[in-house]
Formats: C-alpha cells, sequence, structure tokens
C-alpha cells in the first residue's frame, strides 16, 4: 500500500474493522510494526484510509459501495449521523482478504471447523475438550501456524495441511511432533461432526 501511495497514485484503504493491521493486532510482537505502517501510510497525501467501513457492492465500470461507521467525534460533528455511505469509482482494485473465503467454506460445512486466529485465542478450551481426533488446520500463510505452536506447545497433538511447498514455521511445528503437509490441498470432507481425509491429501 505504501508503494502504491508514493508512486503517485490516489489510493483508498477500506477496513472493516475500527483498527487497521488485520491480524497483527492479536499479536503484540506486531505492535510496532503495524503502528509504524499505519504512521506511514497517514503522512502520504494520496493515501485515504477508511476504517470501520464495509465494501457492499460492486457494480460496472469500477463503481462501488461503502458503507462507514462513523467514530463518535465525528458523528457528533453531523449532529449524531452514524453511517455514511460511499460511493467510490477506481481504475483498479486489491482485494486484501487474506484468501479466508476458501477455509469460511470448509468451516460453515462441518460444525467443528474455525479460524486459526480464534483457536489461538482459546488455546485452554481445546486442553479442555480433548476427546475425540487431533485438530487438523489448514493453512496458507506463517502466521496461522501461530495457532499450532500454541496447542502443540500445550500438549495437543495436530496435523497440518499447507497449500505452499515450504515453510520455516511448518519446520518448527514439525519439531514440535506435529504432521505437517506441504503443497497439500483439501480435497474433501467426511464424517458427522468433524474432519477427516477424503480421497488423497494432494
Amino acid at each position: 500500500m505504501h508503494v502504491l501511495g508514493t508512486s503517485g497514485l490516489k489510493v483508498i484503504l477500506t477496513e472493516q474493522d475500527v483498527a487497521l493491521g488485520g491480524g497483527s493486532l492479536l499479536d503484540a510482537r506486531w505492535s510496532a510494526w503495524r503502528e509504524g505502517q499505519c504512521a506511514r501510510l497517514a503522512g502520504l497525501a494520496t493515501v485515504r484510509c477508511l476504517p470501520r467501513t464495509t465494501v457492499l457492492g460492486a457494480y460496472g465500470h469500477g463503481v462501488f459501495g461503502a458503507l462507514e461507521t462513523l467514530s463518535p467525534p465525528e458523528a457528533a460533528r453531523f449532529d449524531g449521523l452514524r453511517e455514511r455511505l460511499r460511493i467510490i469509482r477506481a481504475r483498479r482494485v486489491v482485494f486484501a482478504t487474506r484468501c479466508a473465503r476458501a477455509a469460511d467454506r470448509l468451516s460453515r460445512q462441518r460444525p467443528a471447523g474455525r479460524h486459526a486466529r480464534g483457536c489461538r485465542a482459546s488455546v485452554s478450551e481445546a486442553l479442555r475438550s480433548r476427546r475425540g481426533p487431533p485438530p487438523v488446520f489448514f493453512l496458507n500463510s506463517d502466521e496461522a501456524y501461530e495457532a499450532v505452536l500454541a496447542l502443540s506447545g500445550a500438549g495437543l497433538e495436530c496435523a497440518v495441511i499447507d497449500v505452499r511447498e515450504s515453510s520455516l514455521a511448518a519446520e518448527r511445528v514439525r519439531a514440535l511432533g506435529a504432521e505437517v503437509q506441504l503443497g497439500a490441498l483439501v480435497v474433501g470432507l467426511t464424517g458427522a461432526r468433524g474432519f477427516a481425509p477424503s480421497g488423497s491429501w494432494m
């Protein structure tokens, strides 16, 4: 984003949460990096950051509708107005959604499905419910391995399916005894309440 902003292009960054940073907000180790990046973006006249904003429609000719929830100070300036509908006309669009949609579909198919981010935040819950098969993680980033490291470090057996061919994080969890399949995809799900391999791992 900073590269685009310094190239002279006018850039709009929308974020549905109240603060920029995504998953880095959950890990204090990324605080300094996140604050630095936000400060750099704020210093660019060509970049406009819109937190609390959800893009709710994509229309023809690069037209998008975005609903912005105003912060309390800004709402007070507009006599209590809570939301603002923005019409954005863009020449190019970048979707930075962490490629979670495929995993979302798998999660909805089985009650046991959940995001690695949420799993990392509830290690104690996982330890209280050790019954049944070990959790299987379908990953596409090193950040997601933090959940595997947390559970494996607490003594819970885990298995990992990573779409990438190599990962330093994968070697870390292998050293803790977790099974890791690199360059693999989930091709199907079986079972009424959980995940099980269907067909091949690849």
